[in-house]
């Protein structure tokens, strides 16, 4: 009797599905804001949930006004294959509710004049 053995070599990294990019309003004078999302979805071919081993920033962090920021998440599979998850936030900080008027009060001072 010959006894065969077969060897699978797993040279495919987990799939991970990113979030989007975030781009959110602050309230001016804030420096900031507080964001959530949820976490990437990971998959491998094995079946098998792959580990987290890096994240960068967490759900509920604080991100700085208009400073693009980086999220990072790696991902590790039983055979050692290693995937990447990057997505930017972006705090957008004006001067929204600061020295400015609406449409509409544009609009009214210019019929009175």
């Amino acid at each position: 009797m010959i006894k065969m053995y077969y060897y699978f070599i797993d040279s495919i990294p987990p799939t991970v599905i990113c979030p989007d990019n975030i781009i959110e309003d602050a309230v001016f004078g804030q420096g900031g804001s507080i964001v959530t999302w949820d976490n990437p979805q990971v998959f491998d071919d094995s079946g098998i949930d792959p580990t987290l081993l890096y994240q960068s920033h967490y759900p509920g962090d604080f991100f700085p006004s208009n400073q693009p920021t980086t999220v990072l998440y790696v991902y590790r599979d039983g055979a050692e294959n290693e995937e990447i998850c990057t997505f930017t936030v972006l705090i957008n900080e004006g001067m929204a509710g600061k020295n400015f008027r609406s449409e509409v009060d544009v609009i009214n001072l210019s019929a009175h004049q």
